[in-house]
């Protein structure tokens, strides 16, 4: 199960938990599944629009700990179903969410249900993207970590499943596919404008994966990791610039919006951190979990 308050969760083990066995340290700070990761969260999963009357609904989870399939193609029908809003699981409320429904991910295409493996995914085919409702969760003086579940085409283009933003062209913090088909963190210091890119040096492939990006801007260090293995790291990250504070001034889930970077692909849980889940033990106990319930095998 999980414990939350703001800005801080304790985990324990469930079956469709997650599992951070370390009391003392700060847990997610947002939390994004089509599964309930939260054993004391009582809201709903997502918030989906169907096509045939835009009529929106609420959609939950089954006793199991699952998207409610059943609710979500009830409510849908044999038409499309779109994500309006993806709810943060971890207690802070950090919800994502998108208006303009050319732009919303689609959970249901003619009435059948979006999978990765055999789970509940949202798919994103270029254009489409989330918004969270705290967008300066990202600060250039600590620690920043996303852990995901997803998949995205080689479009040749940079692809963006998570992208931190503070009003320029150039990414501040960033889970990505970069041109050459690997996957990467990208990003800057805050304060600072020199780019820098800690990649893969092969491509992930096109199919499911679980990505695990950390920044650690106090030390200038950034790392890569694919279903449980470091595939990139780069001791010299974010070095530019002054190390005074700054913070992001807008979040996406699907997109870096300021430079086109959408993602072709799919996404079904998304965790965020400012805690060093660098250290093994936590960020272990993490992608263990994942792997088993979206059927990635991890490599620890």
């Amino acid at each position: 199960m999980i414990q939350t308050t703001r800005n801080r969760a304790v985990f324990y083990d469930r079956p469709h938990g997650l599992n951070i066995p370390n009391p003392n340290i700060t847990g997610a700070v947002a939390a994004f599944s089509t599964r309930k990761i939260a054993a004391n969260y009582a809201g709903s999963a997502i918030r989906v629009r169907r096509s045939s009357d835009n009529a929106e609904a609420n959609i939950g989870f089954s006793g199991s700990g699952d998207l409610d399939i059943d609710a979500l193609l009830a409510h849908v029908g044999t038409g499309d179903g779109f994500i309006t809003t993806w709810y943060d699981q971890s207690g802070n409320g950090y919800n994502a969410a998108q208006a303009t429904a050319a732009k919303q991910p689609v959970i249901v295409t003619a009435g059948v249900l979006n999978l990765m493996n055999t789970r509940a995914a949202m798919a994103f085919s270029g254009a489409q993207t989330l918004q969270l409702s705290n967008n300066t969760l990202v600060s250039s003086v600590g620690w920043f970590s996303v852990i995901a579940i997803w998949k995205s085409g080689n479009t040749g283009a940079v692809q963006t499943a998570f992208g931190a933003a503070t009003g320029i062209t150039t990414i501040r913090f960033g889970l990505c596919k970069n041109a050459s088909n690997f996957e990467a963190l990208q990003g800057r210091r805050l304060d600072a404008d020199s780019f820098q890119e800690v990649a893969s040096s092969a491509s992930p492939g096109t199919g499911p994966v679980l990505s695990s990006v950390v920044a650690d801007y106090a030390n200038s260090d950034g790392y890569v990791y694919r279903n449980g293995s470091v595939v990139g790291s780069s001791m010299a990250f974010q070095t530019s610039g002054v190390t005074s504070g700054g913070t992001s001034s807008r979040i996406d889930i699907g997109s870096f919006r300021d430079a086109g970077q959408y993602l072709t692909g799919a996404i079904s849980e998304m965790i965020m951190h400012n805690n060093p889940i660098l250290d093994a033990s936590l960020r272990y106990s993490i992608e263990r979990n994942l792997g088993a319930y979206y059927g990635i095998p991890i490599a620890l």
